[in-house]
């Protein structure tokens, strides 16, 4: 974080009646949050006044919990994943065309050393990704996000990222879902902060704990002045030395919400949206577990004043022989097979509601004994559009502006060269645009076979670039193609060897006869002279 000049102490406690009056706009959300939690993961966002010795509500049903971390997980998969970089660089291609014209070189030759360029910066990029901690952080920010709606996340260059609950930060918005301020509040042992404050801490004389303090740190947007202005406080005072700013396309903390309603600060969450589902399925399961539970207790009754003792029956071994009257005794039976079996039927259509909700594999395979792959790939990917609208938000609020920290943190310790921005165009290739990087490659074939079945085998060798296609089919699926595909000069020379090889494979048989021919004469000839020789003598 740049630090600056610090300026004059602010107004005592200006940021914590700041946090306090935002708050009032939180709290519907957080009440909504508190319930989504706890009938799905309890431990995600606890009520206020929850420490470590509180016992949290535990659901009768476990459907929101496996849910949850099922589609947290595809989620971290399909947005985050480990193989192959979920964002593209791109050259505008006004430029390509405008650098053409000044160099004089092809455009499509120049197109071709940018994606070949920005390729390598691609998989810098995803390889520092994959070497840090932020997954684990993303994951859980994930959760809070399908179960609350909202999350604020904060990447330390130091320290990696780590994440901010709704209970611990409030923010505010403009119509449009600009971010114009975040206040954050967290407690921290006062030996952390300078001795001013600790000073101020211990001289409250309220009798409370001192053991902890709120510490306030306020991210306000400065228009005019193109950044955002940062400081803390704690106990009524400034924070001394914690003034300073960040560019506003460059920020540190990321305040994520699942949907964005326009006029609102926070989001909803994807929970919500099923919370009739799980209120419902939380009280069939609660009263069909104490109904099982009242229907397997086993009571004898016997008949009053009859001829069988209660002692005797009670004391009586498995398979004794005692005195008694059968019809004296009867078994207490609960007849609520029915009545369970409605219940049966409700439950397990709630349960199959949320398990498509959730995008769990029960609910994406039919019922039948064969089931093709492809039947299941397609379910799947009808399922995963239903969140198009999450991905979208979250493309724009966390995938661009999370690559661009990356990037910048990386260009900052020499491991990246900085790149042009308004040359080079950031993407992301997952989620709603092609759920997943391969649907490139899927266009790129459909083209290619749609020109071999139009033309043919034999005019497509003729008019398509072999090469420039397999280097885009590389450049799709992100693999170094340096050293697997030849150039044009290696091509040339193994086709000259080959037309010497053939050459020679073709002149030595004729050469071989030929020699044959002459060495067959030669002996004639010698043959004929030795026996004229004879002859004379």
């Amino acid at each position: 974080m740049a630090q600056t000049k610090s300026t004059p102490t602010s107004p005592q406690g200006k940021v914590q009646g700041r946090y306090t009056a935002l708050e009032a706009k939180r709290q519907p959300y957080l009440r909504r949050g508190w319930e989504c939690s706890e009938l799905t993961v309890p431990s995600l966002l606890p009520r206020q006044g929850t420490n470590s010795t509180t016992d949290l509500p535990i659901p009768w049903q476990t459907i929101g919990a496996r849910g949850t971390h099922h589609l947290s997980s595809k989620l971290l998969m399909s947005t985050l994943p480990t193989n192959t970089a979920f964002f593209r660089q791109r050259v505008d291609e006004f430029v390509i065309e405008k650098m053409a014209q000044e160099t004089g070189a092809q455009p499509e030759v120049l197109k071709s050393q940018f994606e070949e360029a920005l390729s390598k910066v691609e998989r810098a990029t995803m390889d520092f990704i994959t070497g840090s901690t932020d997954r684990v952080a993303i994951e859980q920010a994930y959760k809070h996000l399908i179960v609350v709606g909202n999350v604020l996340l904060f990447r330390d260059p130091k320290k990696g990222m780590r994440i901010y609950t709704l209970n611990n930060y409030v923010v505010r918005r403009d119509r449009s879902g600009t971010v114009m301020e975040i206040i954050i509040k967290e407690c921290v042992d006062p030996s952390l902060l300078p001795l001013a404050v600790q000073t101020q801490a211990a001289s409250k004389g309220d009798g409370t704990d001192t053991e902890s303090v709120d510490l306030y740190t306020s991210i306000v947007r400065n228009t005019k002045e193109k950044q955002w202005d940062i400081w803390q406080e704690s106990c009524g005072i400034e924070v001394p030395d914690t003034r300073s700013t960040r560019p506003l396309e460059k920020p540190y903390w990321l305040p994520l919400r699942f949907t964005k309603i326009d006029g609102e600060h926070y989001g909803r969450s994807y929970v919500e949206s099923m919370l009739g589902d799980l209120r419902s399925l939380e009280a069939l399961q609660q009263a069909m577990v104490e109904g099982t539970a009242a229907a397997a207790k086993v009571l004898f009754l016997v008949k009053p004043n009859g001829t069988t003792k209660i002692q005797v029956l009670a004391k009586a071994p498995n398979g004794g022989i005692v005195n008694g009257n059968a019809e004296e005794v009867t078994v207490l039976h609960l007849d609520k097979q029915a009545d369970f079996q409605v219940a049966m039927q409700l439950r397990g259509e709630i349960t199959q509601s949320l398990s498509l909700s959730f995008l769990l594999n029960s609910s994406i395979q039919r019922d039948a004994e064969r089931v093709t792959a492809e039947e299941i790939r397609y379910m799947a990917q009808e399922l995963e559009q239903s969140l198009g609208g999450f991905y979208t938000v979250l493309s724009v609020e966390f995938q661009i502006p999370y690559v661009e920290m990356v990037q910048s943190e990386m260009s900052s310790k020499g491991k990246l060269p900085k790149l042009p921005q308004q040359q080079v165009r950031l993407t992301i290739v997952t989620g709603l645009e092609a759920l997943g990087r391969s649907q490139e490659l899927a266009k790129l074939n459909a083209w290619v076979d749609g020109i071999i079945k139009t033309w043919g085998p034999e005019v497509a060798a003729q008019r398509l670039n072999v090469g420039e296609i397999e280097k885009r089919r590389a450049i799709a699926l992100g693999v170094d193609y340096k050293g697997l595909i030849k150039d044009d000069a290696t091509l040339q020379q193994e086709a000259q060897d080959a037309q010497t090889n053939q050459l020679g494979q073709n002149v030595a048989p004729h050469m071989v006869n030929a020699a044959g021919k002459l060495m067959q004469e030669g002996m004639k000839q010698n043959g004929g002279s030795q026996g004229q020789g004879q002859q004379a003598a």
